[in-house]
């Protein structure tokens, strides 16, 4: 795996490579304040393979030289961990983790969302390990259809850090969900509600999120009685109105009372939101 960093007194780019492993490694995502970068990595031994999330600390970067990278979740450990994607405080990463153990025959593409914290050295301030986390559940989410090119995707509202997922439901219409972090982290019910309800779509699929100073916006693909197109929805922080661009139409439609995007304190948790 490699990077490109520029000198600040030149517009040069400098590439560098952070990792010599034989084995794969994918998906690297830069934690908020640039100072790390996780990623995907295959481990393997004796035959056995096993996907996980690792992390390189660039301020250790010596010219020529070639980083120890720090795993933080379990070498060879029981399930594979795909695709990491950092929370925006830098002190948690998300990431999709298999259902079926790595020594069973099951589906690994039955996935879930895991979230780990990463721990820190007292004396460098630097990451020397991650610890996976349990809140409400085990696991913050279950039955989810990762996003093809990404971790999942989050999102910090007043009182509020979500992460928005596509969820793997019994009628198959793959709605679009979000997660409270912060209160399934205290274990606090209510800490989900579906996002796609009024959108009039299903087969959701690959959310991505964007912050404005009027509210949130969430681009996605989903199938509209016809062939699968983008679209996307925004979510104002005043919730009189709530505007959303189908195939170049823009309708405006009154948004649910207990919408989580809303900046409000008392729009999340939603008094009817549900949990798994």
């Amino acid at each position: 795996m490699g990077t490109v960093l520029a000198r600040r007194d030149s517009r040069a780019f400098e590439p560098v490579r952070l990792t010599s492993n034989p084995d794969l490694e994918a998906h690297p995502a830069w934690a908020p304040d640039g100072k790390y970068v996780a990623y995907q990595t295959l481990s393997t031994e004796d035959e056995r393979q096993n996907w996980g999330i690792s992390l390189i600390h660039l301020d250790d970067r010596d010219a020529g030289s070639i980083l120890q990278p720090v795993r933080l979740t379990g070498a060879l450990s029981a399930y594979d961990e795909y695709k990491p994607s950092w929370a925006p405080d830098g002190q948690h990463v998300a990431f999709y983790v298999s259902q079926a153990r790595v020594d069973e025959s099951g589906d690994n593409l039955q996935q879930d969302i895991g979230i780990l914290g990463v721990v820190k050295s007292s004396g460098t301030d630097r990451v020397v390990r991650g610890r996976v986390l349990s809140g409400f559940s085990p696991r913050l989410v279950i039955n989810v259809i990762p996003h093809e090119n990404q971790g999942p995707s989050w999102m910090p509202l007043q009182e509020a850090l979500l992460l928005v997922h596509v969820k793997r439901d019994a009628g198959a219409r793959f709605p679009i969900y979000a997660t409270d972090f912060l209160r399934w982290q205290s274990r606090q019910p209510g800490y989900e509600q579906e996002l796609s309800s009024e959108f009039g779509t299903q087969y959701h699929r690959d959310p991505v999120l964007a912050a404005l100073p009027t509210g949130v916006r969430v681009a996605f693909i989903s199938q509209e009685g016809g062939p699968t197109s983008s679209r996307s929805s925004t979510g104002p922080a005043n919730p009189a109105k709530t505007r959303r661009s189908s195939c170049g139409k823009t309708n405006t439609t009154a948004p649910s009372p207990t919408r989580p995007w809303r900046k409000r304190p008392s729009a999340w948790p939603p008094e009817s939101g549900s949990s798994t």
